[in-house]
């Protein structure tokens, strides 16, 4: 919805079409998913070792 609302008014005027402003913006949520879920996941395996030294 964000991708609708704030990016399309953007690209079309700097000329992008809608299939690849939308697939850029779907690619950088995605990344953000992965990146945050990878982080979490670390941070949760480490923890002992954080905790306790």
């Amino acid at each position: 919805m964000a991708g609708w609302l704030f990016l399309l008014p953007n690209a079309t005027v700097k000329g992008y079409s809608v299939p690849h402003t939308l697939c850029i913006h779907s690619g950088v949520l995605l990344t953000f998913v992965v990146m945050g879920t990878a982080c979490a996941g670390a941070g949760a395996y480490f923890w002992e070792y954080l905790v306790h030294g």
